[in-house]
């Protein structure tokens, strides 16, 4: 398979770094310094995979997220940010802003490898089920869904779920968020709960499981490809 490839703001050395992650793969590569006049040039080019390195002049790079997840071309494409930025609070946004991974500088090569491929076997998968987010449908008056034709016989809870991660497709909702909104904010055995909810709302949704993904240390996403309008009634 041929990967697309788009590193943003990365010096020559980071750059280098990324591409020696993925040798023995198939790949084109893009470079770019600063994005605002250049969005149709990327959203020609398809990528699979943008690395944004926080340092990005012009727009600011958390801004990025923001606009690449509002180009339909872009919104689907996996998102690693790089930063030597050491709080906590840079890494929370950018998964909450739509990052799929995050990676403190400086890094180590093996690790960089290793959550590159990790981010390229996740989209294979993706692809390979034959089904996206498109092929859901959430009746909301009855409290039912489908994939494709064929009900998914979901809990309550389960809806409600599904209906939260789906409205915020690409966003990192965090599991304080979740639980504020499916229980007014109560901890404890809740959490595992939850986490029981989405074991059980994977399992149903087969195929399409891949794309309600874990963000560890965060809460859950949803990652398929965006809902037509009229998707839900």
């Amino acid at each position: 398979m041929n990967y697309n490839i788009v590193l943003v703001g990365c010096d020559r050395d980071t750059g280098e770094e990324i591409l020696s992650a993925m040798k023995g793969l198939r790949y084109e590569c893009m470079r770019m310094i600063t994005v605002e006049r250049e969005l149709d040039r990327l959203a020609a080019f398809r990528p699979d995979l943008l690395v944004l390195d926080l340092q990005v002049p012009g727009t600011a790079g958390l801004f990025f997220l923001d606009l690449i997840r509002l180009e339909p071309q872009l919104r689907d494409a996996l998102v690693m940010v790089l930063s030597d930025d050491g709080r906590f609070s840079c890494m929370q946004e950018s998964f909450e802003r739509g990052a799929d991974d995050f990676l403190f500088k400086p890094f180590d090569r093996r690790e960089l490898n290793l959550r590159v491929r990790a981010l390229l076997r996740r989209r294979n998968r993706c692809a390979e089920s034959g089904v996206d987010g498109n092929s859901l449908r959430m009746k909301k008056a009855r409290r039912q869904a489908y994939l494709g034709e064929q009900p998914l016989n979901l809990t309550r809870m389960e809806f409600e779920i599904l209906g939260l991660l789906r409205r915020e497709k690409g966003r990192t909702l965090s599991r304080q968020y979740l639980l504020r909104h499916l229980w007014g904010g109560a901890e404890g055995l809740r959490t595992r709960a939850l986490d029981m909810h989405i074991s059980n709302l994977r399992k149903k949704l087969g195929k399409l499981s891949c794309c309600v993904e874990t963000v560890p240390g965060h809460g859950y996403r949803f990652a398929g490809q965006a809902f037509p309008e009229g998707g839900t009634a």
